[in-house]
């Protein structure tokens, strides 16, 4: 055998498959270039026969894949052939194919294609020769100066280990030490078979004996079976006698529980109706702690609220007090100021006159001083001019003169007359002013009143929002409440109907109701679907609660059937169900596709109805209930039933539920719920309807809380309006409070100003008079003769007139001067004392009595706190009458949890007596009981002595005739 070809592929350099073939039998070089891949060549073959590539770990396996095919696939192998043409091995097999295949996480060795271990390649590997023990088949470089440089001895130790003499001598050390076990055992094998030599000799003597022994044995056991066949009968008669008597006291033990199950059933059912007494009592309870709590509550409130009023009340006398004395002061201090007034009016019309009059006397002063200065300047101009013609030039100069200081006077009297005029309007307008003012003034207090009503208006109408949300908030919770204590109630009486109808019935009955919710909200076009559903079967009769049962076992699911008119309707139904692909089940009676058959009843016995005669329904239906109720009878007994379901052909029932019919069958068996299916599902629909209608009212008070929280929100928005607009108001009036103030100094002042225009005109005027005068009588002197050089005699005396006439306006002048400055004086300090002392304390004194804001404060409290007060006492009415009622439902409870608990009592009572009953019967049953148990264990026994006693040889006839004592 020799290596016939070589496959590589991804081993090291070699990426792709490389086949190298054609070796030579004996001897094959492999030369080429350096990193031509020799040595991963000769590497390969290592990798598959030789022992130094074993237990690669995971990253040398990488290090021996080939890089290109890594990024490829992962893998490499090797595979050398070898020729088995001479047939060494495994004959008929011309090429032997060793493959080894590594990945990155798996070593894989194939021989001729079928995966092997590598300790087969190993063994494998040695039959061609190339052991592994054996490190010479296959020499690298190093070693061969190592054999060329190499001793003879250790020469000889290579030789020696090439021709796997060393081998050799192992292996025959290892069968020495195999054949010295041997010989060992052999020893121990002929010392058994003597040992085993003797025991047969023994054995031989022992089979005598043991003939013997069976021959006696036989007898023995017939004996023994004699005695215990008589035994077994006698065992028998007795547990005969005793399954007698027992059978009698077991029916009555049966009696007895039967009386017992019912009285405890009706302990079980009155117990339960005890609870929800007991329940309802502790529900009414703590109800009546609730109210006990909100009643308390409401009257401290009540109590709180009257305080808070009584102190209200004091403080708008205090204040309504306050007002009074302020009102009293301020109407002396009016007083005071209207006197002072009308003295000031008085003042000022009498200083006015004593300027008018002393502008008079002035201007009558002034036009004598002119008479007496013309007179006197007349009679220096006849000294003074030389001739008339001078003077006469000299007066016209004086005339021009004149003439311009008459013309610029007149000038200055329009001027004067035109601010007098203004000045006068500007009186007259702030006259009008003054009184547009006080009607602004008073229109500001009139909109704030409106306004502060408005605004108490508003804060009561928020406090009656506040309470009613407050109010309606506590109804919302205690109907969640209540909701949610009845859809739990309603989830409970749900899941007991579920279990007993099927989850698929009862899911089907919900879609139904959503399939006609769809119909109904389709109008009138589908009105005929809605009125041609009847509901079920079950809601529309009613039965005597004794017959329940029967009704029940014999209506069965058909109790849940849905009544429809026709079956159009049905199909209309069941089509739009399935489109809306709603879960459950239906099951429909059509009224036009039943067919009603009439039976014939035994009569003449009250102890046999027919069952649909117990019924109360509409006549509509008749056919639905004749169908499902029609042909049964209601029966007192099952013994009944069977007689007349044999006689009759009907099926019967009994008021237990037992069943009959007239074919043979029988159904019956003890039924566990105490409550029926007709009363739970009567239960469910009223929760059902009580949680429709709490849903609905529930609904109610939410839109009415949200319409009050949405007017409570306006209100306050309003409010806010309104106290804003008040706000400005204030502002508003306080600057016209200010302005009004003003408004009569600035009158004082402009009236003032008139006044002295006024007088400035007259004084104007009488300077324009003068000058007047004074030219015409220029004008007059103007061409006279100057011959004249003293006064006459008349103008002399109109001098000396004058003259005392000026001295005499002079002295009055002074009068009136004097009288005015006193008048003035008197005026002055009047005025001052109006506009720095009284204006001011009357200011004062007007303020807090025409801001009532603290006096509208406190009667809006009042008014809130009326109407809280007057809430209050309704909520502690309403209150009250709840508490009231519910202490009559508690009172009513008491009694009725008293009557039940006597009731129970009684019940207890007697169910102890049949318990001690029991416990008697048992005492008379149990001992036989045991006895019995005891004869047939003895029975037991004898049957299993007699079993073990094995086939019998033939039995002497003379033992049958031995008595007990003889046999034994």
């Amino acid at each position: 055998m020799y290596i016939k070809q070589v496959v590589i592929q991804g081993f090291k350099s070699y990426g792709h498959k490389t086949v190298v073939e054609s070796f030579d039998q004996r001897h094959n070089v492999v030369i080429g270039r350096n990193s031509s891949g020799k040595s991963n060549f000769f590497g390969a073959i290592e990798f598959v026969i030789s022992d130094e590539f074993n237990n690669i770990p995971s990253g040398q396996r990488t290090a021996l894949i080939n890089k290109e095919v890594a990024s490829r696939s992962a893998t490499a192998f090797v595979e050398i052939v070898f020729d088995n043409s001479n047939c060494p091995i495994e004959h008929g097999k011309q090429d032997i194919r060793v493959r080894r295949t590594i990945t990155q996480s798996k070593d894989q060795y194939l021989l001729n294609g079928k995966v092997t271990s590598r300790k087969e390649i190993v063994e494998f590997l040695e039959t061609l020769g190339l052991s592994i023990s054996n490190p010479y088949y296959i020499v690298k470089q190093g070693k061969i100066n190592k054999f060329a440089t190499a001793r003879p001895p250790q020469l000889l130790q290579v030789l020696f280990e090439i021709a796997d003499i060393r081998v050799y001598n192992e292996r025959r050390q290892n069968s020495l030490k195999l054949l010295q076990t041997s010989c060992e055992d052999m020893k121990h094998i002929n010392k058994s078979l003597s040992t085993i030599k003797q025991y047969m000799d023994a054995l031989a003597k022992e089979k005598s004996v043991l003939e013997n022994y069976d021959r006696l044995d036989k007898d023995r056991r017939a004996l023994e079976w004699v005695i215990l066949e008589k035994e077994h009968m006698e065992t028998s008669a007795e547990i005969n006698a005793l399954d007698l008597n027992k059978s009698t006291l077991e029916e009555t033990k049966e009696e007895l529980e039967k009386k017992t199950r019912r009285l405890k059933k009706e302990l079980d059912q009155k117990g339960k109706i005890l609870m929800t007494i007991q329940r309802k009592l502790e529900n009414e309870k703590q109800t009546q702690n609730f109210l006990t709590k909100e009643h308390n509550s409401l009257e401290q409130r009540k109590a709180a609220l009257e305080l808070k009023l009584s102190d209200l009340y004091g403080e708008q006398t205090r204040e309504t007090t306050r007002k009074e004395d302020l009102q009293s002061r301020l109407s002396k201090l009016n007083k005071e100021i209207a006197f002072r007034e009308d003295k000031f009016k008085k003042l000022s019309r009498q200083y006015a006159n004593l300027a008018k009059e002393e502008d008079i006397v002035n201007d009558k002063l002034l036009k004598r001083k002119q008479q007496r200065n013309e007179l006197l300047d007349k009679l220096r101009r006849s000294s003074q001019f030389a001739s008339p013609a001078e003077r006469d030039e000299w007066l016209n100069k004086e005339l021009v003169e004149l003439k311009d200081q008459i013309a610029r006077k007149q000038s200055v009297l329009q001027e004067a007359e035109r601010e007098f005029n203004i000045w006068t309007e500007k009186c007259k307008r702030q006259s009008k002013i003054i009184g547009k003012q006080q009607q602004v003034y008073e229109r500001m207090l009139q909109e704030d009143a409106k306004y502060k009503m408005r605004l108490n208006e508003l804060k009561v109408a928020r406090i009656r929002y506040q309470t009613a949300i407050e109010q309606l908030l506590a109804n919302e919770s205690l109907l969640m409440q209540q909701l949610s204590s009845s859809k739990d109630d309603h989830a409970k009486l749900d899941q007991n109907l579920c279990k007993r109808i099927g989850k698929a019935t009862l899911v089907g009955y919900d879609s139904a109701h959503k399939v006609l919710d769809w119909f109904h909200s389709q109008g009138p076009a589908q009105q005929d679907v809605v009125d041609g559903y009847c509901g079920l079967v079950a809601d529309n009769f009613s039965c005597p609660s004794d017959i329940e049962q029967a009704v029940e076992v014999t209506a069965g699911n058909q109790l849940f059937y849905h009544i429809v008119s026709t079956d159009q309707i049905s199909a209309k139904l069941l089509r739009k169900f399935n489109e809306r692909k709603l879960p459950g089940e239906l099951h429909f009676m059509p009224l036009n596709r039943l067919n009603g058959k009439k039976y014939q009843y035994p009569a003449g016995n009250d102890d046999v109805v027919p069952l649909i005669s117990l019924l109360k329904y509409d006549q509509r239906f008749e056919l639905v209930y004749q169908h499902i109720f029609g042909r049964t009878l209601l029966c007192k007994d099952l013994e009944l039933a069977t007689k007349l379901a044999k006689r009759s052909g009907l099926a019967c029932v009994t008021y237990e539920g037992d069943q009959v019919r007239s074919n043979g069958p029988m159904k019956g068996g003890h039924h566990r719920y105490h409550v029926s299916i007709l009363r739970l599902h009567c239960q469910c629909v009223d929760a059902r309807t009580k949680i429709i209608q709490m849903e609905e009212e529930l609904l109610a008070q939410q839109e009415l809380l949200a319409s009050n929280a949405r007017d409570l929100k306006s209100c306050e928005q309003e409010l806010d309006n309104v106290e804003l607009q008040l706000n400005k108001l204030r502002k508003s009036i306080e600057m016209s409070l200010e302005e009004k103030q003003r408004l009569p100094e600035r009158f004082h002042q402009q009236n003032e100003q008139a006044m002295n225009n006024e007088s400035r005109l007259r004084t104007i005027r009488t300077e324009i008079e003068l000058l007047l005068r004074h030219r015409k009588a220029l004008s007059d002197e103007l061409g006279k003769d100057m011959n004249q050089q003293h006064l006459s005699q008349v103008e002399q005396q109109t001098l000396q007139k004058l003259d005392n006439k000026i001295r005499e306006l002079e002295v009055r002048k002074r009068e009136r001067f004097t009288e005015r400055l006193d008048v003035e004086v008197a005026k002055n300090k009047l005025n001052n004392l109006l506009h720095s002392n009284l204006f001011r304390q009357r200011e004062e004194l007007c303020k807090p009595l025409e801001s009532n804001t603290l006096q509208a404060d406190i009667t809006n409290s009042i008014e809130i706190c009326r109407q809280q007060t007057a809430e209050l006492e309704n909520k502690i009415k309403v209150v009250q009458h709840r508490k009231d009622d519910c202490e009559k439902r508690i009172a009513a409870e008491s009694i009725k949890l008293k009557n039940h608990m006597e009731e129970l009592n009684a019940s207890g009572q007697t169910l102890r007596s049949l318990e001690e009953d029991m416990v008697e019967n048992s005492q008379h049953l149990n001992p036989r009981t045991i006895n019995r148990f005891t004869l047939a264990m003895k029975l037991g026994d004898i049957s299993e002595q007699m079993a073990n006693l094995g086939a019998l040889p033939s039995v002497d006839p003379k033992f049958h005739d031995f008595s007990m004592q003889e046999a034994s």
